[in-house]
């Protein structure tokens, strides 16, 4: 939908507008708003998954290791391959979020 859009609006520039300097400008400025709203234009799920993901494995270890042990619930097995990669997908999650952090404070 975005594409016919797009040409829409360029054609009517196109008929429109006679001085070609400006013409250039109008298109080269459309494309790049349009191109702007396209990387802000995300659904919820989009921009939420990862830290879904990462809730959903902390539920895991908190259900596991403390809910299990105070509660008297049966334990999920959780195998060590698995075990292994929510410890590095907890660690990288943790050590983006501190990076983009940083470099957000940094840019102001």
């Amino acid at each position: 939908m975005r594409k016919e859009f797009e040409k829409e609006i360029l054609n009517i520039i196109d008929e429109k507008i006679q001085d070609e300097e400006l013409k250039k400008d109008l298109k080269k400025d459309l494309v790049k708003h349009l191109l702007a709203l396209e990387l802000v234009e995300h659904s919820w799920l989009q921009k939420n998954w990862r830290p879904l993901v990462m809730i959903s494995f902390a539920g895991m270890i908190v259900y596991n290791y403390i809910f299990s042990s105070i509660f008297g619930f049966t334990p999920v097995e959780i195998p060590n391959e698995v075990f292994q990669v929510i410890k590095v997908g907890l660690g990288f999650y943790v050590t983006g979020r501190t990076v983009e952090k940083i470099m957000a404070l940094k840019g102001r």
